[in-house]
């Protein structure tokens, strides 16, 4: 989107009769002949209007800029609606000051190492007068569009995620990121090897509705959209699976029970199994509702020892699982003994 600069314009350079006097000088010796009988006079256009400036960057329509860590090119662009420009010159806090030359209105500017803090840039975009004179020509002659901005420098902005749980899911939160470039929150999760992109979003917060409670990592990545890439932050979440225990009813049953999983709309199912320590022999069974958490064992008796296996069974999706390397993740196991 362009937008229009909100800047004073004022002319630059020469005032216009100092440039008549330069322009019938130089008219003398650049005539095209050498006749003495013959003046050369050049067409010029009185009373120009200023151009009208637009800002092709959406980090310059604050009046605040957040350079993230010490160190920040800047890849500008300018239009010009009428006049072309020359250039643009950058003054920092009043005292380091750059012209950088540019006839289509792109300038890429390098400030340097930033302390931490706020520093002032002023901007002066200059841009030819329009009235076609030598002095025009010479580039003495133009105005000069101005404006300035704050430049809020945070070196540690790294940081560690947030989990909390929505309706059911993971959600993930983490600080946002103040310019009005950004283009994307770029989601990663380990998985296998290395990380693997699992989503992308606009605001600082991402549910993932895969995770179902196994130990996982996290990273965010920052995208502009002129191309700039941070690293923002990332999180390791340790297990949160259901907790089970061996229980008997009043009517001496056993039964083993978990509690509901705390990601249950990303659980398809959970799956059992109970074995003892002196057989080879394994039941095993499925549950298909989250709410479904209580299996009745009829037939274990007082002081009998089994191994119980409870594994939480995520939805379609959850990388992790699917690479069937890390299965354990979402298992957990357990010795309980009847009566104990």
């Amino acid at each position: 989107m362009i937008s229009d600069m909100q800047m004073q314009a004022y002319p630059s350079g020469l005032n216009k009769i100092i440039s008549s006097i330069l322009l019938i000088t130089l008219s003398f010796f650049l005539s095209c002949t050498y006749d003495t009988d013959e003046i050369y006079i050049r067409k010029v256009i009185k009373n120009p209007d200023a151009p009208e400036i637009g800002i092709l960057d959406p980090i310059l329509l604050t009046d605040t800029i957040f350079v993230y860590g010490s160190y920040k090119i800047f890849d500008l662009n300018f239009r010009s609606s009428n006049q072309e420009i020359i250039g643009v010159n950058f003054t920092i806090d009043d005292s380091v000051s750059m012209f950088v030359r540019s006839d289509n209105g792109k300038v890429h500017y390098d400030p340097g190492f930033l302390t931490q803090g706020s520093h002032t840039l002023k901007l002066d975009l200059i841009t030819h007068s329009g009235s076609s004179s030598i002095a025009d020509l010479l580039e003495i002659e133009g105005y000069v569009f101005s404006s300035t901005w704050i430049l809020m420098v945070v070196h540690e902005y790294y940081t560690y995620l947030e989990e909390g749980i929505v309706n059911g899911y993971l959600r993930i939160t983490f600080p946002q990121y103040r310019n009005t470039d950004l283009k994307e929150y770029e989601i990663s999760r380990f998985a296998g090897e290395g990380y693997t992109v699992i989503g992308g979003v606009s605001s600082p917060e991402f549910t993932d509705s895969t995770y179902s409670g196994e130990s996982a990592s996290y990273k965010v990545v920052v995208h502009t959209v002129s191309g700039d890439v941070l690293s923002w932050g990332e999180g390791y979440f340790n297990r949160n699976l259901p907790v089970s225990g061996l229980y008997i009813s009043q009517e001496n049953e056993y039964y083993i029970a978990w509690n509901k999983s705390k990601y249950y709309n990303a659980v398809d199912k959970y799956y059992t199994e109970i074995s003892t320590p002196y057989s080879q022999e394994v039941s095993s069974k499925y549950f298909d509702a989250p709410d479904d958490t209580i299996l009745f064992m009829p037939d274990l008796q007082h002081g009998e020892t089994i191994l119980f296996k409870l594994r939480v069974i995520p939805k379609e999706g959850n990388i992790v699982f699917e690479t069937g390397s890390n299965n354990h993740l979402f298992g957990t196991s357990q010795y309980m003994t009847a009566g104990l």
